[in-house]
């Protein structure tokens, strides 16, 4: 098991396995975004869409053996589904195993 982290905002791609843990750390007012893949890749499932303030973090272990999240940002109060989508320009990715 190794652990891996990502910070919102940021771009970090992200390679793991199945029984890794994933640490989402909030450096603003938003909110993590997938375009790609299942919140439910995770236990607990990926804060999507969930109002987070600066310093906030998530924690959670990769539960399938192949999938890959397409991930980005929005400041609080936008939706995931916002054009306002951001992450530094460009979103990262989380791949877990092979991906899918």
């Amino acid at each position: 098991m190794a652990n891996y982290s990502i910070s919102i905002p940021g771009n970090t791609n992200v390679q793991m396995q199945e029984n890794d843990t994933l640490t989402i750390t909030f450096h603003g007012a938003d909110q993590f975004c997938i375009s790609g893949g299942s919140a439910t890749d995770f236990s607990p499932a990926l804060p999507v869409g969930v109002q987070q303030q600066n310093g906030n973090s998530w924690t959670g272990t990769a539960i399938v053996p192949a999938a890959t999240i397409q991930y980005s940002h929005v400041a609080n109060g936008n939706p995931c589904t916002s054009e306002k989508r951001i992450t530094a320009g460009v979103s990262g990715t989380i791949k877990i195993g092979t991906g899918k």
